[in-house]
């Protein structure tokens, strides 16, 4: 890490514009944007950061109102102007009850990614919060279908977006993305994006796991109970929470098959 980069709260607003302000006046600004230059960003990169005083001098709630800041703090975010708050902070592998407000931040995000990709694509909910009544990690899954040719572009286009790359996580038709956004219940949420084409195993496992469970409610409501349990006993480990619900995709999957 770069000792001139910001580590803030993207939700914070007032941590953020104080922090972003402070280093531009001791002329983090005008370096920062020669190293744009050199990389080639885009011109609007360079206009924000060029005009940072008028943007930090705005009236309270002006960023509030609507996209306005965070676009710019996933903007500054692409530059290598700030960064994020660290992951350690967030308890990943917890169990919390459905809520209705995830159709909608799934809307809000489709929405902007949308505007970024184009309407051609196909944008599905898919994860726990897609299916009504079912609780977990309260992780918003996106899954996105692209042509296969594609998929190297859009992993661009998402980068600017603000979204993270985790090729550890991916394989060779699913990539995977991590980003934390700003929420009305939470503070702040992870979203994990799949992107892959729609011929993919990886796309037909993502809906039609989806589409079981919201058919089968007695299922979802197994489901939540295994999600529960590996809470509990995985103790924040990644791969024994996922071992501990491996059974039940699998017992899914072959229902799946034998109903195709």
């Amino acid at each position: 890490m770069r000792n001139n980069t910001i580590i803030v709260n993207p939700i914070n607003r007032d941590i953020f514009f104080t922090s972003l302000s402070n280093h531009f006046l001791a002329g983090f600004g005008k370096k920062e944007v020669k190293k744009i230059h050199k990389t080639e960003k885009t011109i609007s990169a360079i206009k924000i950061i060029k005009y940072l005083p008028s943007i930090l001098i705005k009236p309270p709630g002006y960023f509030d109102s609507n996209q306005t800041y965070i676009s710019l703090f996933y903007l500054l975010f692409s530059c290598k102007l700030v960064r994020k708050y660290p992951r350690e902070v967030v308890n990943k592998y917890s169990f919390n009850p459905y809520s209705k407000i995830f159709p909608q931040l799934f809307v809000r995000e489709k929405e902007r990614i949308k505007d970024a990709l184009g309407a051609a694509n196909t944008i599905e909910h898919v994860g726990s919060t897609a299916v009504p009544s079912l609780g977990g990690k309260g992780i918003i899954d996106i899954a996105i279908a692209v042509n296969k040719a594609d998929l190297d572009l859009v992993t661009q286009q998402l980068t600017r977006l603000g979204y993270e790359f985790r090729p550890t996580f991916s394989t060779k038709d699913r990539y995977y993305f991590i980003i934390y956004l700003p929420d009305p219940e939470e503070g702040t949420r992870r979203y994990h994006v799949h992107l892959t084409y729609p011929e993919s195993n990886e796309w037909k496992k993502l809906i039609g796991f989806r589409d079981y469970l919201r058919t089968h409610p007695e299922m979802a409501h197994e489901y939540a109970e295994i999600k529960k349990k590996a809470a509990s006993e995985a103790n924040q480990d990644g791969k024994k929470y996922r071992a501990l619900k491996e059974y039940f995709f699998e017992k899914v999957s072959a229902r799946i098959i034998l109903i195709q």
